[in-house]
């Protein structure tokens, strides 16, 4: 299997536990904040088709998140957050999605 290397990554852990890759690939949308002034911020987009993580121990109000991201071979250092809100969406048309 070829390595995109220019393609952007990330590697994230949830209390200590690297994500399977049956979860990473279920990652829509990641965005890191870094504030200079105030907490930085992390926010994942997880679709959730089959329901399997809505009581998943991992996402859970108070875990710490470990993620690095950038591309293979350079990686940012690593950035730590604690899960603070989760939000469920629900909608008509789509995907369950855990943000």
């Amino acid at each position: 299997m070829d390595i995109d290397t220019f393609k952007p990554t990330f590697l994230i852990q949830i209390e200590g536990q690297t994500l399977s890759a049956d979860i990473t690939q279920e990652i829509t949308s990641f965005v890191f904040e870094d504030n200079e002034e105030e907490l930085d911020v992390l926010e994942l987009a997880v679709t959730d088709r089959n329901l399997q993580f809505v009581d998943d121990p991992l996402f859970q109000e108070g875990n710490e998140i470990v993620a690095r991201f950038g591309y293979v071979g350079n990686l940012s250092p690593r950035k730590k957050a604690v899960i603070k809100d989760i939000d469920y969406d629900f909608p008509e048309d789509g995907d369950p999605t855990i943000h």
